[in-house]
Order: C-alpha cells, then structure tokens, then sequence
C-alpha cells in the first residue's frame, strides 16, 4: 500500500477517533499516508482543531450539513473518476465485521496490497492496531480535564463510570441502571473513601446516584451542553473523555464505544457492564 488514503470518519467522537486511530497504524505499518477529512456536522459540531491536532497527519475541517452534505456524499461516490477506489461503511463492515479473523485479515490484506489512492468513509475501526499516540490536545481541553481529575486525586486514584442513555437504546437495554448501581454499591463497600468520575447524558441519573452517594464521592464534569452538534457539547465530551481515561477502573455500557476508547487512551481496559453479568 503505498498510495494516499483519504480518510473521512463518521459518527461520534469517539467513533472517529478510533477510525483515525486505527488507519495511522495501518499506514505506519504497510505504507502509504494519511489525510482525514473532519466533517462538522449534526452529529459532531465541532472542529478538529477545537479538539486536537495530529501528529504527523493532515487533518482538514468541512462543513458537512444542508446542501454540503449532499455534494460531499456524491463527491466520495465519486472518487472512483479520479482514481481513487473508495471503501464506504457497507464494504467495511461486510469485509470486517461477522466474520472469522482469518478471513478479516485475508480481506484486508487484499485491500492494503493494493497501490494506489484510497478513500475510507466509515465508523469502523477496522484495522487490527491503533495508534493512539497520535492525538495531540487543545490546552483547553487538558486544562478542563485537569481540574477535574485533581479533584479525584490523580490519574489512577479513582474509577471511572460512563452511562450511555438518551439516544442509544442498545445501552439502556443491556445496560440498565441497576447494573451500575450494584457496581457502585461493591465499590463504595470496599474503599468507602473512593471517588469515581462519573460521565453520562442523563441529568436525571447524574442526580440521583450524586443523591444516593454523596457529591463528595460522585463527581462529574459539571452542568454542560449535551447535544452532539454543538462545538461547546463536543469539547464538554472531549473533557470527559480524558477525565474518564485517567480511573484505575474503566466501566461502560454496552454497545458504546466512549469508555472504551478513553480505557485505550488511558492504556487500560473497559470494563463493560450487563444486566445479568
């Protein structure tokens, strides 16, 4: 592989993240470079260089909403006129997602033998390394997280909770409140003294475990704006995200990539917790 890959992430930060991460490892591994396209869109109204800069990569911002998002959509279905053999999320999940990894790999490696310039549109991490080293991040971001991660007595000092609610109705189902209060209980049961960082997109449950715990155990990133396409709720989840990386415990709901991109961040492992686990 020895070409240029355009790479455009999809989805959430967190989602993104990881597919940046993963397409930096497959280039330092079998050539060819990297240059992400960052669309700003409804579902994440933010610029990169709000959040971070890369080392080593190009990364450029667009605007992806209204008609944009419909010339950028026939622009990338389109690259196959320039040269460019393009890799969309149905091709990327059919080649990588379901299948044994012995065929997984064998489809990549078809993939990355080949040398010309290369687009991948997707949410998938679809490469078997990351590289997380890579993202370097805004001052305003690592200060937020600072303050916070102070107040739990340093990275390692405390355990780390991320509660998807509202929008993902996978984690409600298979990961219910009580699965995380019964963890909760366990925790505090063993070291009552403990803190844990707590990251959600429920206000109401924020409350009520701050209520059932004590806000000097419970702690959060504070009142913020939780939508998706605004910058400030982008960098609020940036913030979180590094708060969330730093626990000596990592605990998520199910089907939600964000604790367990921040375990990675953090050189650690998410632990996710089922009803009925």
């Amino acid at each position: 592989m020895k070409g240029l890959i355009r790479l455009i992430p999809i989805g959430g930060l967190a989602n993104r993240m990881r597919v940046i991460a993963s397409t930096a490892k497959m280039t330092a591994e079998n050539g060819g470079t990297m240059s992400v396209i960052w669309n700003i869109n409804d579902w994440l109204g933010c610029g990169s260089r709000e959040l971070f800069t890369l080392k080593g990569y190009e990364i450029r911002d667009r605007n992806d909403r209204g008609i944009a998002h419909l010339r950028n959509r026939i622009g990338s279905r389109t690259y196959f006129l320039r040269g460019v053999r393009y890799y969309g999320n149905e091709s990327i999940y059919r080649y990588t997602v379901g299948i044994p990894e012995e065929d997984y790999r064998k489809n990549l490696t078809e993939i990355m033998a080949y040398d010309g310039d290369m687009c991948f549109e997707t949410d998938a991490g679809f490469y078997w390394g990351r590289d997380w080293s890579i993202f370097e991040w805004d001052r305003e971001i690592t200060a937020g997280s600072e303050a916070i991660i102070e107040k739990l007595g340093g990275k390692g000092h405390y355990v780390s909770m991320h509660i998807r609610r509202t929008d993902h109705l996978q984690a409600a189902k298979d990961s219910p409140d009580s699965v995380f209060i019964d963890r909760l209980d366990m925790i505090f049961e063993r070291d009552g003294d403990r803190k844990v960082f707590l990251a959600t997109d429920s206000p109401e449950l924020e409350k009520r475990l701050m209520d059932r715990y004590g806000r000097d155990r419970i702690i959060s990133g504070g009142e913020k704006p939780l939508g998706r396409g605004s910058a400030a709720g982008i960098k609020a989840a940036a913030v979180d995200l590094l708060c969330l990386s730093g626990g000596c415990e990592i605990y998520g709901s199910a089907g939600s990539s964000f604790a367990d991109t921040a375990a990675h961040l953090g050189g650690g492992k998410c632990i996710t917790l089922r009803a009925g686990s």
